[in-house]
Order: C-alpha cells, then sequence, then structure tokens
C-alpha cells in the first residue's frame, strides 16, 4: 500500500506530520478529518525520504514571490464575484477531499485575477510555514473581510472548513447585492438632479442670453415671467462661478467633518432623517446587520465577539457606535435585546432580539429579521423608481417648458405690439 507524508493542524492549532499507508491521498484526508485533525498537506513519499526538509527547507524559494511582481499583480482591482467564486471553489474542493495546499494550487489554475493569484501564492507560504488559512487571510484584510476571517477561523476549530467557505460565499453576494441596490436607490435620483441642473445650467447660460439680445432692442414692457426668466439668467452668468465654487467648498468641508469621528457621528444620525432616503439608509444597515449577526452566532462565535465583527461590516458611524455600547451593556450583564438601546436601532430589531431570545434560537430571529429588512429594501428601491420617473418628467419638463413660455408669450406680445 502506498506510504503518504502529512502535515496537520490539531484542535489547538499545533502542526503535526507525519506517515500514513492508505490506498488514496482522499483516503488520508478523511482519516485525518476523522481524527479532528485539519489537513494541511498530504504528499506521496516513502518513510525513508525527508519530506519535512524538501517541503520547508528555508532555502527554498517562496512560492509566487520570486521575481518582481508586475503592476497587474500588485494594484488590479479584485471584484466580488472573483472573490466568491474562489471561496466558493475553495470549499467545493476541500469537501472533495483535498487537502487544503492542493486546494489552494487547483484555485490558481482557474484563470484567476493575476492579484489573487498572488494573494493565494502568499497564503500557501504562510500555511507551509505552519500558519492556518484564517491566519494568512488576515494578513491580506483589504481582501478579505474580518466576517470571513472570523467565520474561516471557526470553521477550522470546528472541522467545517468547508461549509464555512460556501456560507462566506453566499454572505458576501448577499452584500454584494444590497450595496447594489442601495447604490441603484441613490444613483436614479442623483442622475435626474444632475440632469435637471445641467438642462438648466445650458438653458440659462446659452439660450436665454440670445432672448435677451432679441428683446431688449424692441424697447418694450416685457411679461412678469419673461423678465423673471432674464433676470434668472443675468444672475447666473454674474454670480454663477461664485455658486460653483461654494459648491465645491461645501464638499471638501464635508469631507473633512466625515474624517472626524464626532462628526460623522452626527452627520450619519443625521442621515437616517433624510425624508425617504433615510429609511432606505436604515432598511439596508439592518439587513445587513441581521444577516451578518445570524450567520457569526450560528458559527460559534459568542455575541461580543459577533457584535464586533458585525459593526465592521456598516459604514454607518451611527450603527457602529451603537453596537458598540451594545457590547459594553452586555459586558455590565445585561442581555442582548437590553442592550440595544431604543434611540440606536429601530424597535422591531429590539422586538426579534428578544424573542428570539426567549425562544432559544437567536441566530434563526435575527436571519428572519435581516430577510424581512431585505424584502422591506427591495420595496422600498421599487417605490422610489416608480415615483422619480414621473418626477423627471415633471422637473425637466417643467424647465424647459417654462423657458418656451416665457419666449413665446413675448414673442406674442411683440408681434400684437407690431414691433
Amino acid at each position: 500500500m502506498p506510504v503518504f507524508y502529512y502535515k496537520a493542524l490539531d484542535q489547538q492549532g499545533k502542526t503535526t506530520k507525519g506517515h500514513i499507508d492508505a490506498a488514496s491521498e482522499a483516503a488520508v484526508a478523511g482519516s485525518l478529518r476523522s481524527k479532528s485533525l485539519f489537513v494541511l498537506e498530504v504528499s506521496k513519499t516513502t518513510k525513508s525520504q525527508a519530506p519535512e526538509e524538501s517541503q520547508d527547507a528555508p532555502n527554498t524559494p517562496s512560492r509566487g514571490t520570486t521575481g518582481e511582481r508586475t503592476l497587474r499583480e500588485k494594484y488590479q482591482p479584485i471584484s466580488t464575484q472573483e472573490r466568491v467564486f474562489f471561496f466558493r471553489q475553495l470549499g467545493v474542493m476541500l469537501r472533495s477531499g483535498l487537502p487544503l495546499l492542493q486546494a489552494l494550487d487547483v484555485c490558481k489554475l482557474q484563470g484567476m485575477n493575476p492579484r489573487l493569484v498572488c494573494k493565494i501564492d502568499d497564503m500557501i507560504v504562510g500555511i507551509q510555514k505552519g500558519k492556518s488559512l484564517s491566519q494568512c487571510m488576515n494578513e491580506h484584510r483589504e481582501l478579505f473581510p474580518l466576517t470571513a476571517v472570523k467565520l474561516i477561523e471557526s470553521g477550522e476549530a470546528s472541522g467545517e472548513l468547508d461549509q464555512v467557505l460556501e456560507r462566506v460565499s453566499e454572505h458576501m453576494e448577499m452584500t454584494a447585492a444590497m450595496k447594489s441596490k442601495l447604490f441603484t436607490s441613490l444613483a436614479y435620483p442623483g442622475i435626474v438632479v444632475l440632469a435637471a441642473v445641467g438642462v438648466g445650467t445650458f438653458l440659462t447660460l446659452t439660450v436665454i442670453p440670445k432672448f435677451t439680445d432679441y428683446f431688449s432692442k424692441r424697447n418694450m414692457d416685457l411679461p412678469a415671467s419673461t423678465k423673471l426668466l432674464m433676470d434668472i439668467s443675468g444672475f447666473m452668468q454674474d454670480y454663477g462661478f461664485f455658486m460653483f465654487l461654494g459648491f465645491i467648498l461645501s464638499m471638501i468641508a464635508l469631507v473633512l467633518l466625515w474624517r472626524r469621528p464626532s462628526s460623522r457621528l452626527v452627520l450619519s444620525r443625521q442621515m437616517t432623517k433624510i425624508p425617504i432616503f433615510g429609511k432606505v439608509f436604515e432598511v439596508s444597515a439592518m439587513a445587513q446587520m441581521g444577516q451578518t449577526l445570524s450567520m457569526l452566532l450560528g458559527s460559534g462565535l459568542t455575541v461580543t465577539e459577533s457584535l464586533q465583527v458585525a459593526a465592521t461590516t456598516t459604514q454607518n458611524a451611527s450603527y457602529q457606535n451603537g453596537l458598540a455600547l451594545s457590547v459594553n451593556a452586555i459586558l455590565r450583564g445585561q442581555s442582548l435585546s437590553e442592550s440595544f438601546h431604543k434611540d440606536a436601532f429601530p424597535p422591531l430589531v429590539k422586538q426579534m432580539i428578544s424573542v428570539g431570545e426567549q425562544t432559544g434560537e437567536l441566530p434563526q430571529a435575527l436571519e428572519h429579521m435581516g430577510k424581512f429588512y431585505e424584502g422591506e429594501l427591495q420595496a422600498r428601491v421599487a417605490r422610489m423608481s416608480a415615483l422619480i420617473e414621473p418626477v423627471i418628467l415633471v422637473l425637466i419638463g417643467g424647465i424647459v417648458g417654462f423657458v418656451y413660455f416665457a419666449f413665446f408669450k413675448a414673442v406674442f406680445q411683440i408681434a400684437l405690439a407690431g414691433k
């Protein structure tokens, strides 16, 4: 029977190596997992060989670090879909019995993003040195969020890494979908406003001045609407540059305020109070928070650790602060539902958590909460889109219509006067 060399981690995270007789690499991996060992590497060999030296020789060039990396390998963006595919593929290969190092090697052969391939090379080198997959990913937090790192860490401890990787990929897809919906709900009104401003600026600075020259030569009293139009055009020509400059300075001041934690907290609270849009921000954040907490608690993380990780998934400083206060309250002996202050979160959140605690099914209650808010987000985005379409017609049509009304009313008055 063939002899295989193996390297694995025990439940305490210590590296163990040795030889085992088995029919195949998959049989070796299955035997090690049955002993609660996390398989790092399996290779066919003989007992007389010294794979420890060949595999971990300090003089061996690090994989993926030889030579100078290109700009693409250093800076090419990695999309969410590419990361989801990586996690899903890695989980499938581990489930089929491949050791971790071989599974990572196979991932590199799938035509992946060059930058992601380099990160996989770095992780392979780290695992060969005795690090766990979660530790290696934690060193590349710009690509792998804290949520994924913590879930993979729990999967390594429980021996269910393949299942956890699938949950990580699903969570990343869900998060990307919610961000896309939020972007859609905000981008559409923004485009409408820009279109209206663009049309108004074009008419004010190019078309209306020609009308003004034409009417000024007739020396007659013009209708009030035409005078208003000409006054607006004159004001924009005289002060338009200063208005644009003031807008730019206001945006710069807003960015500088956003960088200050105290100011960001105040601005984040005000964002949720904006008519129509504020509820969209709130619903999106609660949907993501519910799904994240449900997955973290269901994977074995403690309540306080789950809250700390969930705080990193939201960009709203108000909710980040609320989660931090909840952690402090729990450490003082309060329950999770009691720690969620009514001024920081919607009342429904506290009620759902309370029900989950009373029934002993807190992860399921949080999952239901997340799905409820996800459905609410979809409904709000749909309603917003339906309302904005007529607003586009009224806004842009109203601007153009007013210009034509004022112009033709003046023309008719001139025609009737015979001038």
